[in-house]
């Protein structure tokens, strides 16, 4: 988790702030109560999947429009249509070495903070 706030932080623009949610409570909580971007989730969380998260996020009216960026080590076909079934904005597979997933986080900041256009907050 350090060095991927480390890449995040050093990747994305200053005015970005890099958030962890300790739990899906937690983390839904904070999304209630804190307009985002965008949301980052891997599917290999501790206790419960990135898929069940990504439901929870989509099911809530007030969430529903955030787009939810997965970021994560799995290649698997079935993890890849399982989150596009449940409405992925993209999947994301982590590459393993560093400078590949800085440079990956890079140009994925820049599509989603610099060229996409998403529904106002």
């Amino acid at each position: 988790a350090r060095i991927m706030n480390e890449v995040l932080g050093n990747s994305l623009s200053p005015r970005f702030e890099v958030r962890q949610a300790e739990s899906l409570q937690d983390g839904l909580a904070w999304l209630a109560e804190n307009p985002v971007h965008t949301v980052l989730l891997d599917l290999n969380l501790p206790g419960i999947s990135g898929i069940e998260v990504l439901q929870k996020i989509k099911a809530d009216p007030s969430l529903s429009l955030i787009p939810v960026v997965i970021l994560t080590t799995s290649t698997s076909d079935q993890d890849i249509i399982g989150a596009y079934s449940e409405h992925a904005s993209c999947y994301i597979s982590k590459p393993v070495d560093l400078a590949s997933f800085t440079e990956v986080i890079r140009r994925a900041g820049e599509f989603w903070f610099a060229i996409v256009t998403l529904p106002p907050q």
